[in-house]
């Protein structure tokens, strides 16, 4: 019965995490992808934005999915388009209620690519993920702490 508890249940866990950990740790730095966001896709246009991140990558194989917190009527939900990638909230009109115009970034580099070149994808979307309350303010509107 303990066998095949091992056998079944913690052992296959345990290989799982690591085969997760093992694939989270070929991205890029969470500075270097903010970096990236500020001055590579925003192009320094940041004074009138929030901008958020999440506080690790995330898995696409993990189940993770990004849903916004709007109304049931306007609910929707994103998988990560790449098989890990940094997630980030762009808040256009900070100052607005919701529903205003907003985007969610997903951004994609390795660790070990020495070239400029990286790939992300934009979703304009009308209302702030779920999970904005576990996400870290990176750029503050101007004038703001």
């Amino acid at each position: 019965m303990k066998i095949k508890f091992i056998k079944e249940g913690i052992l296959p866990l345990v290989v799982g995490l690591m085969f997760v950990y093992a694939e989270a740790i070929d991205l890029i730095s969470k500075g270097e992808a903010i970096k990236i966001v500020k001055e590579g896709i925003l192009e320094g246009d940041t004074l009138t934005i929030r901008l958020y991140i999440i506080p690790k990558p995330l898995l696409k194989d993990s189940g993770l999915i990004i849903e916004n917190d709007a109304p049931p009527l306007f609910s929707r939900s994103y998988n990560s388009p790449f098989s890990e990638c940094w997630f980030f909230f762009i808040d256009d009109y900070p100052m607005a209620k919701f529903p205003h115009a907003c985007r969610y970034l997903f951004l994609y580099k390795p660790k070990n690519d020495s070239t400029l070149w990286y790939k992300y994808s934009i979703i304009d979307e009308e209302f702030p993920p779920s999970l904005l309350d576990e996400m870290e303010q990176v750029i503050p509107i101007q004038g703001e702490k």
